[in-house]
């Protein structure tokens, strides 16, 4: 029985140390762990904002009345959205449609008539042309009589020379010698009646000349005036356009109708006053504020974040990716404002609605446990 119970007690001796070499062991093993998972590991460190709201991506503008004109036409309702250049409201402007229909059918006219009168100036110059060619070949042609005439003179001329001189020697009658001189007679007098003719033709052709140079100052000073006219017109053409382009309100951009006065046809609004608001429909920022204590130096443009709309349950909905886009640089009650551009994809962004409120979680940095606990022992010490 003794040997029985000092064995039982080196027993219970052994498996006290093997026990207790296990839990150290066990132990060891689980600080070496620990050890590797808070130098391996990285956690986020994030910083939450105080608050913040869904804001168009660019400012909202506000449509005024350019025009004491009664309003005709209401097509823009309340929270509708709108396209580019998509009608919104229209001021009455029959008065000015019609002066400018009216002073375009005078243009038109004008224009008709310059055209007319053009054709009828190149007309004109076209059959100067042909009567100038007329009268110089005629006078080309007299011309060549003359010379021929002048050629047979002289002919005539030495023939009445020599029948002259036969007539004294007797060789030839009288009346040879006459019909000599009387042929020279008539040859003079055909010279002088084709020369006389040439004269009346370049003549004529100076007066033909003139005259159409005449027609043609009275035809371009037509055209000078027809020009003025239609350039008198042409400023005002543009000034009712305009006029009437300002009666007619339409959407400078795409977005929606985010306030809007109550109009109704054949209300007169007076010049200056507002008429609705138009909200961009060029996506949305999320502006949130951030504790400055906790943003300073920390919050960085191209940072992730993640948002939480507090309309839209994030059990439901989920929550929306994305970066910081502008860190403001001036403090404000103790806030420093961040600008944040949102992940325009999925289902979510589409729910959104401008002046939508949430939180904003900016992932600022990854550091292991380690690291995370020498800065708090350093802030703790520093404190």
């Amino acid at each position: 029985m003794a040997v029985s119970f000092e064995n039982t007690l080196r027993s219970l001796e052994l498996d006290s140390r093997r026990s207790g070499l296990l839990f150290v062991a066990g132990g060891v093993a689980l600080f070496v762990v620990w050890m590797l998972l808070a130098f391996t590991i990285e956690l986020p460190l994030t910083v939450a904002s105080v608050d913040g709201r869904v804001v168009a991506a660019a400012q909202p503008i506000e449509l005024k009345s350019v025009s004491p004109e009664p309003i005709a036409e209401v097509t823009a309702q309340l929270g509708q959205r709108v396209a580019e250049g998509a009608l919104l409201l229209r001021f009455d402007a029959t008065q000015f449609e019609f002066d400018l229909s009216s002073t375009r059918e005078r243009v038109q006219k004008f224009i008709d008539e310059l055209a007319s009168l053009r054709r009828e100036i190149a007309s004109s110059e076209a059959l100067a042309v042909s009567e100038g060619e007329e009268f110089d070949h005629a006078m080309d042609r007299l011309r060549a009589r003359v010379g021929e005439t002048r050629a047979v003179i002289e002919h005539d001329e030495k023939a009445e020379e020599i029948y002259a001189a036969l007539r004294s020697q007797r060789r030839i009658d009288e009346l040879k010698y006459s019909e000599a001189k009387s042929k020279l007679a008539q040859d003079r007098k055909s010279l002088e009646a084709e020369s006389a003719e040439l004269l009346e033709k370049e003549s004529a052709k100076r007066l033909a000349f003139n005259q159409r140079g005449v027609e043609r100052a009275q035809l371009e000073g037509k055209e000078a005036q027809l020009a003025g006219e239609i350039a008198e017109l042409q400023p005002k053409i543009r000034q009712l356009e305009r006029r009437v382009e300002e009666l007619t309100v339409r959407a400078p951009f795409a977005g929606q109708i985010g306030a809007m006065a109550n109009l109704t046809v054949g209300q007169i609004v007076d010049r200056g006053a507002w008429l609705m608001t138009l909200v961009p429909d060029r996506g949305f920022e999320f502006e949130a504020h951030f504790a400055a204590a906790d943003a300073a130096g920390r919050v960085q443009p191209q940072q992730p974040v993640r948002i939480e709309f507090f309309a839209l349950p994030w059990t439901q909905y989920g929550l929306l990716d994305g970066r910081v886009e502008r860190v403001g640089s001036e403090e404000r009650d103790g806030r420093v404002r961040v600008d944040i551009q949102l992940d325009a994809r999925g289902p979510l962004y589409e729910a959104i609605s401008h002046g939508l409120k949430g939180r904003a979680t900016v992932l600022v940095e990854e550091t292991t446990l380690a690291r995370k606990l020498v800065n708090l022992l350093g802030a703790a010490r520093s404190r």
